[in-house]
């Protein structure tokens, strides 16, 4: 056995085995280790457990120190890469590329990524199509410095050069910075001065610098008010800044920068008839934002996710009908859902497998609410077809696509269901591109 020293005078003790388990995949994790976990999974891919397949039920992510867990991020397809965030420390597991340690390319079992400490944030991103890979991951440490390692490709690493690295590698240009995002290859940093810089792909004009070139470092966002949040979905990117506007550049192919065009934008645009938006987010080619306890919506609307009763795309936002209280929207790529501050959970838009989860497999262009929760929701995730919401008692429901164990044994189709044998349940984690997911229990 051997101790490694954590700080703060605490010291953790890791079985001299772990490393053999990794290696072969095929032993058991001991008991008291899955005991501990806070981190549970179940669908199919890599969940962390020593062994592959598929898992209808929530199993205890093995091998991994007992704090919470703070995020989780997944990225490829059946060999996908899993890292998860914990008092300051990444590990990963699964396939499909580098782990974060040289030479380390696929692992059954969690193994940290020894060169990285007082990280608070991850984040990651494909090089093509969002949740395929190849892939590169980044790190975001409590210094404001930035990390990277995986596919270099377009300039990904933000390392000056083109070239992959299985280690994580210093951002260039980076500081103060006090949040990520990325996707489609493209990588965003905001920083504490309300700056934005981005690097990696280019093409669509989503580094926001106004060119079409790809850039292997950051390079500054030509926006000039200051900016508190960000938001990426494959190459276009929302900003809302202090003074609650949004701004949006990059691939506008059916309106998604909401400024009454269908015209690409290398350079940042007022996303028009917003004013006093407290969140911003965006998909591949639709977009949501709070305004004052409402949502509004712009761009594709063929499945009525713009949700103001009609199936048309708007290029300009419109009001989201029948809401007010809202506290957090979300989307995946055609589906709007809401949470309101009386604890319901609402829907909109693409039904068809059941994400409306309202007892019907159908389409709608206004919002239906959620039915069947019997705990008020704290929070919906949906990346997909599968759909998941975690209740303020911790409980976790699912519905919608239930193949390869997606869906826990919970809910199924339109009707949800709770996920049995999860403990009380912080937040869940989708590894895309599914279906498996990740709940971080208190």
């Amino acid at each position: 056995m051997t101790r490694i020293q954590m700080g703060r005078g605490l010291w953790r003790a890791t079985l001299a085995g772990a490393a053999v388990i990794a290696a072969v995949g095929a032993l058991a994790v001991p008991a008291q280790a899955a005991a501990s976990s806070r981190l549970w999974g179940w669908g199919s891919g890599p969940l962390g457990i020593g062994t592959t397949g598929t898992r209808i039920h929530a199993v205890p992510v093995h091998g991994l120190p007992a704090f919470p867990i703070k995020q989780v991020v997944s990225y490829g397809a059946a060999t996908r890469l899993v890292a998860a965030l914990m008092d300051g420390e990444v590990w990963t597991w699964g396939g499909g590329g580098p782990l974060g340690n040289s030479g380390t390319t696929s692992s059954l079992v969690p193994v940290r990524v020894t060169s990285l400490s007082g990280i608070k944030q991850l984040a990651a991103t494909t090089s093509n199509n969002p949740g395929l890979g190849p892939f590169t991951v980044y790190a975001l440490g409590s210094d404001g410095t930035v990390w990277a390692w995986g596919i270099g490709t377009s300039g990904a690493l933000g390392n000056g050069t083109m070239k992959s690295s299985d280690v994580p590698v210093h951002v260039r240009r980076l500081t103060g910075v006090t949040s990520i995002t990325a996707s489609g290859g493209t990588a965003y940093a905001l920083r504490s001065d309300g700056t934005v810089w981005a690097w990696g792909a280019g093409a669509s004009g989503q580094l926001g610098n106004g060119r079409t070139a790809n850039s292997d470092v950051p390079v500054q966002v030509s926006l000039s008010s200051k900016v508190r949040q960000l938001s990426a979905a494959c190459n276009t990117a929302y900003a809302l800044t202090t003074g609650k506007r949004i701004f949006a550049w990059g691939a506008n192919n059916d309106g998604q920068l909401g400024d009454g065009t269908k015209t690409t934008s290398t350079t940042p645009v007022q996303v028009s008839r917003i004013t006093g938006a407290s969140s911003v987010v965006g998909q591949c080619l639709h977009a949501y934002a709070v305004v004052g306890g409402t949502v509004r919506a712009w761009g594709l609307g063929a499945q009525g996710e713009n949700g103001d009763g009609h199936k048309a795309t708007r290029l300009l936002p419109v009001t989201v009908t029948g809401l007010s209280n809202v506290v957090s929207v979300s989307a995946d790529f055609a589906t709007g859902y809401a949470v309101l501050s009386d604890g319901t959970a609402w829907a909109w838009g693409y039904g068809l497998s059941g994400n409306l989860g309202n007892g019907q497999n159908a389409n709608s262009s206004v919002p239906v609410q959620i039915t069947a929760i019997t705990s008020p929701v704290r929070s919906v995730t949906a990346p997909g077809n599968s759909i998941m919401a975690v209740g303020t008692d911790g409980s976790v429901w699912s519905w919608g696509y239930s193949g390869f164990g997606a869906n826990g044994s919970g809910g199924s189709g339109a009707n949800p269901g709770q996920v049995p044998g999860v403990p009380a349940t912080r937040a869940v984690f989708p590894a895309e591109p599914g279906p498996a997911w990740f709940a971080a229990v208190n």
